[in-house]
């Protein structure tokens, strides 16, 4: 078993996850300044980060995505990236209560 401190092995796993997230989804150090002096992290601040596709599709609820794809109006790509664009925002930004 592995006599690591937990602190240790965690800030291990947020570079672990950070490096997966790749460079054009990255935020810059303004745009992390900007987020610790938000309030509201979500929405149209999140959003801010997303083209107008991303944050389109990010918007619909579940029922009109599903028919969306089923009519070829969105493809299934266009919607994981989407929302895995918005996730790895979502981790740089809860990344920073951190620091």
């Amino acid at each position: 078993m592995s006599q690591i401190p937990w602190q240790d092995r965690a800030i291990q796993k947020v570079a672990r996850t950070a490096s997966k997230i790749p460079l054009k989804w990255r935020i810059s150090l303004e745009d992390r300044d900007r987020a610790k002096k938000s309030r509201n992290l979500t929405g149209s601040f999140i959003q801010s980060f997303l083209s107008k596709n991303e944050a389109e599709i990010v918007r619909l609820d579940s029922e009109t995505l599903v028919q969306k794809i089923a009519s070829s109006s969105l493809s299934s790509l266009e919607v994981a990236n989407a929302y895995c664009k918005t996730a790895a925002i979502a981790h740089q930004i809860v990344g920073l209560c951190h620091d």
